[in-house]
């Protein structure tokens, strides 16, 4: 009947006919990418159609973003976005090349990971309250190491020594093998690194585990606590990447592709996949991405504020 033309019968019979791409907006072989493959595989599988990884890499993840958001909200580009490109990098930009909230719909979390605070092997911190104790008691004699200015590294470590109430100098690195190698070799005292690059590293006792960063402890190095555990009250902090779309999706685009997507985080064989590359695949059932990005944004604004962070 004419007129009896929804949106259901509408989605159901165009959506999807052709390729869709989704934007990885780093370089190949990172995490991001890895994972956006994974995905891209298990949506194609799904979807019976192509789903191509595409990476659009520059700008600390935002030009890839910036792809996603002014394209046309119709389910044919999708993005892997997460706490770095949607939660810290717009803040440091002037002007920010989008509104993390407003301009995206962020459809499910693929990964999550904690950070580990790791101490070099020179120093003589066996603990996460020596660490804090030595700060306190010496203001600005220790150092810390990030992978550049307002990276997660950097904006996790600030968060932690104002929730703990000392004082350490940043001496920023290019990026995070440099970070780990200066820390190895004494030049920083200490960090904060992601656990998919680090863990092989505590594990061959090159470096020394003080805390985790997350809700729950790290199977690998199940003997570490976390920070929260050890007296850090309401610090967990978790990078975490996810699959979202340009902002105003169409109702019944945003179903088919919702249930795509969460039937592909339900596979025994993606989350394997996932867990594989060093990030853990959220609780099943879990549906709180948009929730994150909102409070991961509302965190780091508030911490970029107060340590007076801008762009480098």
């Amino acid at each position: 009947m004419a007129g009896a033309w929804t949106d259901t019968a509408w989605a159901e019979t165009v959506y999807p006919k052709r390729a869709i791409e989704l934007v990885v907006p780093y370089t190949a072989g990172g995490t991001s990418d890895l994972i956006g493959r994974i995905v891209a595989k298990g949506l194609s599988e799904r979807l019976k159609v192509p789903v191509v990884a595409m990476n659009r890499a520059g700008a600390a993840g935002t030009l890839g973003m910036k792809v996603v958001a002014n394209s046309p909200a119709d389910g044919y580009v999708i993005g892997i976005g997460g706490s770095t490109n949607l939660g810290i990098a717009p803040l440091l930009m002037v002007p920010p090349p989008y509104d993390a909230v407003r301009d995206f719909t962020p459809l499910v979390m693929a990964a999550r990971a904690p950070f580990v605070l790791v101490a070099s092997p020179q120093s003589n911190f066996k603990s996460m309250e020596e660490l804090v104790a030595f700060g306190k008691a010496n203001p600005n004699k220790l150092n810390y190491g990030s992978s550049g200015v307002g990276s997660s590294h950097h904006l996790a470590t600030e968060l932690f020594t104002r929730s703990t109430g000392f004082q350490a100098t940043h001496i920023p690195f290019k990026g995070g093998s440099e970070n780990v190698a200066q820390l190895m070799s004494g030049t920083v005292d200490f960090m904060f690194e992601s656990s998919s690059s680090i863990l092989p590293q505590v594990k061959a006792g090159k470096v020394r585990a003080l805390a985790v960063s997350g809700a729950e402890r790290l199977p690998e190095i199940s003997d570490v606590r976390t920070a929260k555990e050890a007296g850090v009250k309401d610090f967990v902090v978790e990078s975490t990447i996810g699959v979202v779309a340009p902002a105003k999706l169409p109702q019944e685009v945003h179903k088919i592709l919702l249930t795509a997507l969460r039937e592909t985080m339900s596979d025994p064989s993606v989350r394997d996949a996932i867990d594989r590359t060093g990030s853990g695949a959220p609780p099943l059932g879990n549906d709180e991405f948009s929730s994150r990005l909102r409070d991961d944004a509302q965190r780091w604004r508030k911490v970029i504020a107060e340590a007076g962070i801008t762009g480098g």
